[in-house]
């Protein structure tokens, strides 16, 4: 009975590692997140760190949490075009600078909007992606500066 109980007990654990390890960084909050300086305001960050992550980017899922958004990296600065393709809900698009001071925003880009790729006015280094309307609602402007911590 306790060989059978003990056994179970693993079987148990390692499927949930297993399923764990087999889920897409992008499909969960990492551990880090962003404040924006002189703001009260913090979001969870999916993370787009590499370059099928950042391809995939937010396409395929149906929504974001409130406070959640997806921080793309991008190899080097430049102009870094986004674009809305499977896209099922709205964002705002922010583009920032190495120091990541906010260069850009585009707000309340639509699903519908795809083919059209939106881009930044100047170079910039890495993007975040929130739902539509959440720049406006917390005052975040071109100029702000993003916060990351763990």
């Amino acid at each position: 009975m306790k060989i059978a109980i003990l056994f179970l007990s693993t079987l148990v654990v390692l499927s949930a590692v297993f399923l764990l390890m087999s889920r897409s960084p992008s499909d969960a909050p990492s551990p880090l997140f962003v404040d924006v300086e002189g703001k009260d305001v913090r979001i969870a960050l999916l993370m787009a760190d590499t370059a099928e992550l950042r391809a995939r980017g937010l396409s395929g899922r149906k929504s974001l949490s409130a406070n959640e958004g997806m921080w793309f990296i991008m190899e080097s600065p430049g102009i870094h075009g986004i674009w809305m393709k499977e896209m099922y809900f709205p964002i705002d698009i922010i583009w920032l600078d190495d120091s990541h001071r906010i260069v850009t925003i585009e707000p309340l880009v639509a699903p519908a909007s795809y083919p059209k790729v939106f881009y930044p006015t100047v170079r910039a280094r890495y993007v975040l992606e929130v739902n539509a309307g959440f720049t406006a609602e917390h005052g975040i402007v071109a100029g702000d500066r993003i916060l990351l911590g763990l």
